[in-house]
């Protein structure tokens, strides 16, 4: 008998990332959206540069870079005591309020649960160790096995020894350009579009949209 086996994104999609910078409002104040924003896109953006230049860095490492960038940027300085804080904030973030519900249903359902994503193992097991959902993972795949990021062809190809039957693997995201990369490696691939974004890569569609993640994992 197959299992069925749900793979998900984790930071962006389990992990909320703007829980990092909005835990300091009193250091941050009226910057810590800004600095969630620039942190994300130069977190993401060296990801892809990192593939573009064949020079595979761990993501832990990257995320600590944009961080610099991104405190320099708004004139906070990167030495500045926050720092240290906010790395260590990025391996606690919160999950976001559907993710609970939405595990509890494929658990109960006997389905197998994957996380699937850039960081490196020991960054996703610190971040699971600490939150509600770690009990609920049964896997943890991460790209450094491959030594390249998603959306890489080679970094999918991790979840090839659960498509022998192309319905027993479905992947999950929130990033519309990871969903782009799974579709294009024809993995069923579903967006959680929870902020109700435009739709880009119009000849990558998903499998199915839904604007939270209980009702995407109610698609399959």
């Amino acid at each position: 008998m197959s299992v069925r086996i749900d793979a998900f994104d984790a930071f962006g999609t389990i992990f909320d990332v703007q829980s990092a910078t909005l835990s300091y409002p009193d250091v941050l104040g009226h910057k810590a959206d800004q600095l969630a924003f620039l942190w994300r896109a130069k977190q993401l953006e060296y990801t892809w540069v990192s593939n573009s230049l064949g020079r595979y860095e761990p993501f832990d490492v990257l995320t600590a870079r944009a961080l610099d960038f991104a405190l320099e940027t708004l004139g906070f300085g990167a030495n500045h005591s926050i720092r240290t804080e906010l790395l260590k904030a990025y391996v606690r973030l919160a999950i976001f309020p559907d993710v609970l519900p939405a595990l509890e249903r494929l658990k109960s359902a006997d389905r197998k649960v994957v996380i699937f994503s850039n960081a490196p193992r020991r960054m996703l097991k610190d971040s699971l160790a600490g939150s509600e959902i770690g009990h609920m993972i049964d896997e943890v795949v991460s790209v450094e096995q491959a030594m390249v990021f998603k959306p890489d062809p080679r970094a999918y190809a991790l979840l090839d020894r659960w498509r022998k039957d192309p319905s027993e693997l479905v992947f999950y995201s929130s990033n519309r350009w990871d969903i782009a990369g799974a579709a294009s490696f024809g993995l069923r691939a579903i967006w959680i579009n929870r902020r109700r974004s435009a739709d880009e890569y119009l000849d990558l569609t998903p499998a199915g949209v839904s604007e939270t993640m209980i009702g995407a994992v109610s698609m399959t």
